[in-house]
């Protein structure tokens, strides 16, 4: 979904996606930069092109594209994704 997720909101974002049983996606990932802003923090963008059907078509037009940016923390026990942002570029609506 389009937007930003931070903290929790991701974890539950991950969990209502899992219970899409019927989808058949796959998600391509080109362009990827990342940036450090200090020993705690990283910057990553990409862009996400994403192919998804619900029904045995298997469409191979993309229904998505979108410009990613993420922000990963390292605070003690690992790196640990703190924020998404979603923003379309092309859409199949």
């Amino acid at each position: 979904k389009p937007g930003t997720i931070e903290g929790p909101a991701i974890r539950e974002a991950m969990a209502a996606r899992e219970q899409q049983t019927g989808a058949f996606t796959r998600h391509v990932v080109t362009n990827i930069i990342f940036a450090s802003a200090n020993d705690e923090t990283v910057s990553v963008t990409y862009i996400l092109t994403l192919f998804r059907s619900d029904d045995e078509t298997r469409s191979s037009v993309p229904a998505f594209v979108a410009d990613v940016a993420e922000t990963w923390a390292n605070r003690g026990q690992g790196w640990k994704l703190a924020e998404r942002t979603i923003s379309p570029a092309f859409s199949r609506a």
